[in-house]
């Protein structure tokens, strides 16, 4: 437990001191984020918060030992992402090419550290769907952190909400690796939200990326590990981002619109409507995410309750989601 705590305070500590670093390279390289008709912010704000993210996990790291190589594949192909979000922030791909190396990255981590999704907690995936499914789902989970981006602390939030979740999971099934990357990433994400919650700093597409990444291999690493824990308690414990990039693309192929187009009508922006303020939108969504992860928590073993739970919170998502639609229909 002391080791625990202090891997905690060093990701954290490490996270505080990078912040001369990413402002030295936001403003070297002009990677800021201006205010448009889109964005929420209204004054031009850095956006190279995942070097904050990415110092203090990986520092943190360093000082830990006694990982196999599939732990270090977990942290080569975590650096990888950091760096395409790195490379988006100063370039901006086009969402194919985005998709793409997301791909790629996830296909390699899943081949390198042999870990996929083989059961599903209703029914058993046939072999030939293992590693595409677990591809697909570690590149949807880290999309849905960078579109959950729109707030300070939100993203952010639920990153930390998720890691934490993961962690609890990993110590009550003495998965002490998981468990050590899980508070890792606690700490980094609290280090960067001293700066974020300011209004300082925004995480970027290098934050999120690592971020949704991070807790998407760790959530396939906690299941492959211990098979006693359902599939369906890490997809709860990342229920809110997942359902809101998944509502989307369906809101707008069903407007027949370019499903990867960017648009001001996602969960974040309706719960700023409804409550006509940012920081009761983020709390507000990160108690309702929060309590699916408190759910997944205490059923993680009961399939059922937990499939019942998610069926839930996509109506319950759903009816918060129209709620803030008919403000702005008004």
């Amino acid at each position: 437990m002391p080791l625990l705590i202090s891997i905690f305070f060093v990701a954290a500590f490490v996270a505080v001191l990078s912040w001369p670093v990413a402002t030295f390279v936001g403003s070297r390289f002009q990677i800021i984020d201006y205010p448009d008709e889109r964005k929420i912010h209204s004054i031009p704000t850095l956006r190279t918060g995942g070097i904050l993210i990415f110092s203090g996990f990986i520092l943190g790291i360093l000082i830990s030992s006694g990982y196999h190589i599939q732990q270090w594949a977990f942290v080569l192909f975590s650096a990888l992402m950091f760096i395409l979000g790195f490379t988006e922030d100063m370039y901006r791909l086009s969402a194919k090419k985005r998709l793409a190396f997301q791909g790629i990255i996830a296909l390699l981590y899943t081949v390198t550290a042999d870990a996929y999704l083989i059961d599903l907690g209703v029914f058993a995936l046939p072999g030939f769907l293992l590693v595409p499914f677990t591809v697909f789902a570690i590149v949807g989970v880290t999309n849905a952190f960078n579109i959950a981006d729109g707030m300070n602390g939100l993203s952010s939030g639920l990153g930390l909400v998720a890691a934490a979740s993961l962690g609890i999971l990993a110590f009550v099934h003495g998965d002490q690796e998981v468990l050590k990357f899980a508070i890792l990433l606690v700490g980094a994400l609290t280090g960067f939200m001293i700066f974020n919650l300011k209004g300082k700093i925004f995480m970027g597409d290098s934050g999120s990326y690592l971020t949704g990444f991070v807790v998407s291999a760790l959530s396939v690493m906690l299941v492959t590990r211990n098979p006693d824990v359902s599939p369906f308690a890490p997809l709860l414990i990342v229920f809110v981002p997942v359902f809101d990039t998944l509502y989307a693309i369906w809101r707008r192929k069903r407007l027949g619109n370019d499903p990867f187009m960017a648009d001001k009508m996602h969960f974040h922006h309706m719960m700023r409507m409804k409550y006509r303020n940012d920081g009761k939108a983020v709390i507000v969504i990160l108690l309702v995410q929060s309590a699916a992860a408190l759910a997944a928590i205490l059923f993680e073993g009961n399939t059922m309750v937990l499939a019942v739970t998610a069926v839930f919170m996509v109506f319950f998502l759903q009816r918060l989601w129209l709620g803030g639609a008919r403000l702005v229909k008004n």
